[in-house]
């Protein structure tokens, strides 16, 4: 479900924030859909509690996860309730984020900009079903 990887510059939290989330909006994991406990997950991924319940803490911020009483987190699709201003300044950080991730590799720009349009591409293809 999960991929960890060591040696990457994000804290394992937030590799956790950025694969779920990532999921969650391309529709792999769809609303409604139940994600492991905060023991469960750590115990699958071999780390700390701490972690797993930092990472699910920041998902029910952003808006894509929410807990349910005695039941869980589940995924949710995030409401787009932010201003058109604050959505232009998250994706402006967001890419800001991606290209720090990216810098050290050596991948030209023109296959970069490749990738990221297929997802793009994949992404909106979802959303507007």
């Amino acid at each position: 479900m999960i991929n960890i990887t060591v040696g990457d510059s994000r804290p394992i939290f937030k590799q956790i924030v950025d694969e779920l989330h990532i999921k969650i909006v391309k529709g792999d994991l769809p609303p409604g859909t139940k994600l492991p406990s905060v023991r469960g997950l750590a115990i699958q991924l071999a780390i700390n509690t701490n972690t797993v319940a930092k990472a699910y803490k920041e998902l029910t911020a952003l808006g894509v996860v929410e807990a349910k009483t005695g039941l869980g987190l589940f995924t949710r699709f995030p409401e787009r309730s932010a201003s058109e201003k604050e959505q232009m300044q998250q994706v402006k950080q967001a890419i800001s984020h991606f290209i720090a991730d990216i810098a050290g590799t050596n991948i030209d720009q023109e296959t970069i900009l490749e990738l990221i349009e297929n997802e793009l591409n994949t992404l909106y293809r979802i959303n507007d079903k």
